[in-house]
């Protein structure tokens, strides 16, 4: 049965290849923006004090 799954899961992405992509650079986007907006914040608080 494993056999079976494994065989169409790989059937699947090797038919839809760019729906794929699509899905692991919008995926990637986020955590890059989320991370970004993390990293940022701390900064802001402490420029706003020094002004």
């Amino acid at each position: 049965m494993t056999k079976i799954l494994n065989k169409n899961i790989s059937r699947e992405f090797s038919h839809s290849i760019g729906r794929f992509l699509a899905l692991v650079a919008l995926i990637s986007l986020a955590v890059f923006v989320l991370v970004g907006l993390k990293v940022t914040g701390p900064d802001m608080k402490t420029g706003k004090l020094q002004v």
